[in-house]
């Protein structure tokens, strides 16, 4: 098992990571693999806070869930790099 470290975590809560990036299954059939991080409540919490795990702005809000990405959001770092927030 790899060990992962989060400086920058989004959910500031008793979580636990479900799912990492690359981890290949049948959960995954469109491209083979996991393209995200996936947390979860240890209490069963629902709508927990989230936090940017950046300095940076919102870019796109997509609020019409689709089948891979859920509600999502598009955060653009302050370095240029994106991120994107799904299934929330």
């Amino acid at each position: 098992m790899a060990t992962y470290q989060l400086n920058n975590s989004p959910v500031h809560s008793d979580s636990i990571i479900t799912a990492i990036y690359g981890e290949t299954g049948s959960s995954w059939p469109t491209c083979g693999f996991h393209t995200g991080l996936d947390f979860a409540s240890y209490s069963g919490e629902t709508n927990p806070m989230l936090y940017s795990c950046c300095n940076g702005q919102v870019v796109e809000v997509n609020l019409t869930p689709s089948a891979s990405l859920g509600n999502n959001v598009v955060i653009r770092a302050n370095n240029g790099n994106y991120f994107r927030y799904c299934h929330m």
